[in-house]
């Protein structure tokens, strides 16, 4: 169960940093 927590709280970093690169690439190109 605490792996398959980590695994989760991996899982959301992931998407956060890959929102705020997505979003930091449109502001350079802006």
């Amino acid at each position: 169960n605490l792996i398959n927590n980590c695994k989760v709280s991996l899982a959301n970093v992931k998407h956060i940093v890959l929102d705020e690169v997505d979003r930091l690439s449109r502001k350079t190109n802006d």
